[in-house]
């Protein structure tokens, strides 16, 4: 799950934009959550386990892709 949107970035100039919802192909950084533990290691050590893609649960359609840079603290959890 998405749990908060930090800031759009514009491709063109790097820039953090506000956002609130994005729209397609728009780029953003954001906070996520998972119903269950999931094992990763941030993406620049490790690909595979640095990167995911997001599915809609009702229509099962890829709706982002996604790469972790760091987890959160436990105490922001």
């Amino acid at each position: 799950m998405i749990t908060q949107i930090k800031h759009r970035i514009d491709i063109n100039t790097g820039a953090h934009l506000a956002a609130k919802t994005l729209g397609l192909n728009e780029i953003a950084r954001v906070n996520v959550s998972f119903d269950r533990s999931v094992p990763f290691t941030p993406y620049l050590e490790n690909k595979r386990l640095g990167a995911f893609i997001v599915i809609d649960k009702l229509t099962n359609e890829t709706v982002g892709a996604a790469l972790i840079r760091f987890a959160l603290r436990r105490s922001m959890n």
